[in-house]
């Protein structure tokens, strides 16, 4: 609802960022702000997020009164207009000298002109006094070159644990709060230099000793050493220090400003938590205060990376499910369709969308998406998904698993992307929320290796309650407490079986457990196809050497070998049958916990994994959106608590043809309900309500 003008419904909020650049910071008077507040408002928007060419905030320290004053008229604009503002910067990267000025090195979407910031490149200089402070003093330091290292965004980093950065950081966000802002997002609160080698500083040293009692070895060749070998014990207790350390931070924010008496809005976005392994992707899962979480689908041409991007919306899924707060997918799309594909997307992972388009023109766009969400909000955002498979997830498993990139996320996106592609409604459940295994029939265990024994124990337990658990070899073979390899008798006893199979079933209690080989089922699957800009067309897979390609015939057919596997496992089946065998035709379906009603979201990203016409892969490829002339066969199966419920009325609606019900023809048969979908009104997105 609305209150005083505002939106108080976190579901309801519609997200965009509102820029201040070189531009509003130098030229902008109240009356652009005004103007620029209420054309969003009147888009339909309810929350802007602040982005700036100083988002690397700490290389601008000297001028922070002067963004902050910026801020206070961009703050009270919005607010005239009932927009909620949180701001949105790095909490620590701050360019290097070199960059300033640099034509050969990109910095942002939107460099800062030299012309305006005449000082900036002697104001980042290491040996330049930051509020009383040697600048370089606050730097990360690379334990295999004992000084700060320059990361892939052309920065230094600065060190969380550093005193004197945390005292000076707090004292600028109590000036931020004052401006009257309603959230704020610290970003990039992570270490980044390459293979786990930050930070290498005095105050890391002294804080990992007082955490462990044990010291870090020298910089440069004894540190080269011990960040090559993952399972010493003394490298894991460091990766579990980074970690909780990172946690700590935002603990320590959350502190600060309650304190001060502001309770902020937290919304917070990660790029990647498990396609691979990152510094930020498992923190994500432990923040302190999270109102909104939304994934960043960043780092590849949209038609051809979705598949990794739904896998990582899936996982935004199950942090915002046991939260109870909203999913949302960040996207930057370049063209008009593509937005539309991007839309499309977040509606059938449940996600509001949030898109940040290239082109400001598209904006225009996303008023007609809010009308449009307006009206079928219950249905496309607050039913329950119908899912009865998940796939267990670990942050800190992710974190501390040395082989986590070359082999554990092979199961979970492979796995996943299979299940996507081929409709098998899917999600994913964690230890945070153990009671929720029970609204599962099945649940995947991938090779999590780091894990604790009461995890096992619980999912042993929910496989004896008459549950599926399939046990991917080599998952719990390491004990997470003592940081000691498990052998095969531990595990079977915490599982509660006579032995651990090679493969194969094993009944437990009324349940049973599958022991599986990821190499009986060896999925390629789709990585991020990375381009270097818009005329590129020489993709490779995102922050990798390798080249990215399409999945072969075969390896699609391996796709629906597993996919059948896994249904066969279920009682009822996959619980999606479509009789048009086309792949990417992408189906969830969901209900009304206190109610009566269905909801089936179809989602038309047919052909997107096909060669183009043009040979390579290109961030500008049109999206195919092919058209049907046939009805379609659809049979869903209930939610169990439907089984006995009868269904009469099915009316589907697009976007296109605005609020005008399509009659769709639908029989009840029991267990299932059975749909002739009219395929020849699919653009990109069609959404069934079903009472």
């Amino acid at each position: 609802m609305r209150k005083n003008g505002f939106e108080t419904d976190a579901f309801k909020a519609s997200w965009r960022f509102i820029r201040y650049d070189d531009y509003e910071i130098f030229e902008a008077d109240e009356a652009f702000w005004d103007k620029t507040a209420k054309e969003i408002a009147e888009a339909g928007f309810t929350h802007v997020m602040t982005f700036s060419n100083t988002h690397f905030r700490w290389s601008f320290y000297a001028h922070w009164p002067m963004l902050t004053g910026v801020l206070r008229k961009l703050v009270a604009a919005c607010h005239k207009y009932g927009l909620y503002v949180v701001e949105h910067h790095s909490a620590n990267l701050i360019y290097v000298p070199e960059v300033i000025g640099a034509e050969n090195k990109s910095v942002g979407w939107k460099s800062p002109s030299i012309s305006y910031w005449k000082t900036l490149k002697q104001e980042v200089d290491p040996d330049a006094v930051c509020h009383g402070v040697r600048l370089g003093s606050m730097f990360q330091v690379d334990g295999r070159i004992g000084r700060p290292h320059e990361t892939f965004y052309h920065a230094h980093i600065m060190c969380h644990n550093n005193p004197d950065y945390m005292r000076i950081y707090k004292e600028y966000l109590a000036s931020l709060y004052e401006t009257g802002i309603d959230g704020i997002m610290t970003d990039d609160v992570q270490f980044l230099a390459e293979g786990f080698a930050s930070c290498a500083c005095p105050h890391c040293r002294s804080k990992f000793y007082a955490a462990t009692g044990c010291e870090l070895p020298e910089s440069g060749e004894a540190w080269e050493r011990f960040i090559a070998n993952e399972k010493d014990e003394l490298f894991i207790k460091w990766k579990k220090f980074r970690y909780e350390s990172i946690v700590a931070f935002h603990q320590e924010i959350k502190k600060h400003y309650e304190e001060l008496g502001y309770k902020m809005m937290r919304p917070n976005f990660a790029a990647t938590c498990v396609s691979w392994r990152s510094p930020w992707g498992g923190i994500f899962d432990e923040l302190p205060a999270l109102d909104w979480a939304f994934i960043e689908h960043c780092c590849g041409v949209i038609r051809y990376s979705w598949p990794e991007y739904i896998v990582e919306s899936i996982h935004c899924n199950m942090m915002a499910r046991q939260r109870n707060i909203p999913a949302m997918s960040l996207y930057y799309p370049k063209t008009r369709d593509t937005q539309r594909l991007c839309w499309t997307l977040s509606l059938y992972a449940n996600h509001r969308y949030f898109g940040d388009p290239e082109n400001l023109e598209l904006y225009e766009d996303q008023a007609m998406f809010h009308r449009f969400e307006e009206a079928h909000f219950e249905a496309l955002f607050k039913m329950k998904p119908n899912v009865r498979t998940a796939v267990w997830d670990s942050p800190r498993g992710r974190e501390l698993d040395p082989e986590y990139n070359t082999r554990s996320r092979g199961v979970l996106c492979g796995w996943g992307q299979a299940m996507t592609r081929f409709n098998l409604p899917w999600t994913m459940t964690s230890a945070a929320k153990t009671e929720e295994y029970d609204d599962f029939k099945l649940i995947i265990v991938p090779g999590t290796t780091f894990m604790h024994d009461k995890e096992i124990a619980d999912l042993a337990a929910f496989a004896a309650r008459g549950g599926i658990l399939v046990w991917l070899k080599g998952a719990g073979s390491w004990n997470i407490d003592s940081i000691t390899t498990r052998n095969d008798s531990e595990l079977a006893r915490l599982l509660d079986v006579p032995e651990i199979p090679d493969k194969g079933e094993v009944k437990t209690g009324n349940g049973r457990i599958i022991f599986v080989r990821q190499e009986d089922y060896p999925l390629h699957y789709l990585k991020r196809c990375s381009v270097k800009d818009n005329n590129d067309r020489d993709a490779f897979d995102c922050a990798e050497p390798t080249r990215w390609r399409l999945l072969t015939q075969e390896e699609l057919v391996k796709c629906r070998e597993l996919v059948d596997f896994i249904a066969s496992l279920l009682p009822d089946g996959a619980g999606v049958e479509c009789e048009m065998d086309v792949t990417d035709l992408l189906i969830s379906t969901a209900y009304l916990e206190n109610g009566n009603a269905m909801a089936v979201k179809i989602c038309n990203a047919v052909l997107t994994q096909s060669q183009p016409e043009e040979p390579g892969f290109g961030a500008l490829d049109p999206i195919p959106f092919p058209e049907f002339e046939n009805n379609m066969t659809l049979r869903v199966l209930k939610p169990e608590k439907y089984y006995e419920s009868r269904f009469s009325d099915a009316s589907a609606y697009t976007e296109q043809l605005g609020n005008q019900p399509i009659t769709v023809d639908m029989r009840d048969c029991g267990r299932y309900l059975e749909l002739e979908v009219p395929m020849s009104k699919l653009h990109e997105f069609m959404l069934i309500e079903i009472k």
